[in-house]
């Protein structure tokens, strides 16, 4: 469905720019870069793009 694939965007962001006991949290925007390498074909590109436009430009 359209709301499982958002939040599977959203809970991987999550993942990835949390603290955890394990390791450091990391910045949004190479966290965002990550995602595009790492989840291409696996999350839904077009729900992706409209979450990075949504993050605005990196200083903006």
């Amino acid at each position: 469905s359209p709301h499982s694939r958002v939040v599977a965007i959203c809970d991987i962001f999550d993942a990835l720019t949390t603290r955890r006991c394990y390791r450091d949290a990391m910045n949004s925007f190479p966290s965002l870069r990550l995602m595009k390498e790492e989840f291409a074909g696996k999350i839904d590109a077009e729900f992706f793009r409209v979450f990075v436009e949504m993050m605005g430009k990196p200083g903006g």
